[in-house]
Parts: structure tokens; sequence; C-alpha cells
């Protein structure tokens, strides 16, 4: 029968302990509502007041404060770049006309400045290089330039 007695005085005493911790845990997360105040504004008392920027100027760094060590300005030369006009490439007339597979390799049918031409890949005839091809387009290089024609 003692047992029966203290729990049903410690009961509610750790219920009340424990109802005290959770309200003042709410209440210190809880804010008060904020008030509202009705202020009137008139264009007279909108007149704004400009401050002056302040100037400042940074001082020059003379060491490195993470390695203790003086820094020094790394000079840059700039030397002036000569700019090299591309010289534009008029291509010979070029048409696709497919591609002959064999045994052999791939044969690819071009047609240079209306003369039908046979090229394996690597092959150049009136420097017109084949770089790559497909059955449906080759890559073809004139003069160090890449086009690409499709059937």
């Amino acid at each position: 029968m003692k047992n029966k007695k203290t729990l049903y005085i410690l009961f509610p005493v750790v219920t009340l302990i424990w109802g005290v911790i959770i309200y003042q845990v709410i209440g210190a997360f809880s804010d008060p509502a904020p008030e509202i105040h009705a202020v009137a504004y008139s264009k007279d008392s909108a007149v704004f007041e400009q401050k002056e920027r302040e100037l400042f100027s940074l001082s020059p760094i003379v060491r490195d404060p993470f390695l203790n060590k003086r820094y020094v300005e790394k000079v840059i030369q700039k030397t002036e770049i000569s700019t090299v006009q591309k010289r534009t490439v008029t291509w010979p007339s070029i048409q696709y006309k497919g591609m002959v597979s064999g045994a052999s390799g791939s044969v690819f049918v071009i047609s240079i400045n209306g003369q039908d031409q046979l090229l394996k890949k690597g092959e150049a005839i009136q420097d017109v290089k084949l770089l790559s091809g497909s059955s449906d387009s080759v890559i073809l290089r004139y003069k160090n330039q890449r086009k690409t024609y499709t059937l």
C-alpha cells in the first residue's frame, strides 16, 4: 500500500514540474505581438538630409599577416600581341555524293569543281583532305580550315 501512496503524490508533482518547464520554453520562444502606431506624413516632413560620404584609402600591403613574410608584388609585363587577320579562304565547289563500302574499307564520292573524286580517309586531292566521314556527312580540310558537308 505504501507504493501506491507515493505514486499518488509523486505523479502530480512530476506533472506540475514538467508543465512549468514546457510553459517557460514556449514563453521564451514566442514573441509578443508588435505594436503598430499610425503616423501621419505630409510632403513637408518628407525632407531627407543628405550625408556626405566618407572617403578612405587603403594602406599598401607590406607583409603577409598569415605567413609573416614581406609581400612582393609581381610585375606583369605587357607584351603587344600582333593581331593576325584571318585569311578568308575561298573553297572550291564541293558536293558530297555518298559512300561506297567494300572489303578494303569505305570510299567516299566527292565532287570537287564538278569532277567526281573517290577518297579514303586521310587522302587529299587538290589540297582538299578528307578527315573523316560517315554515310550522311564528311569533314574536309582545305588550307587549315575545316568544313562539314552533308548529302
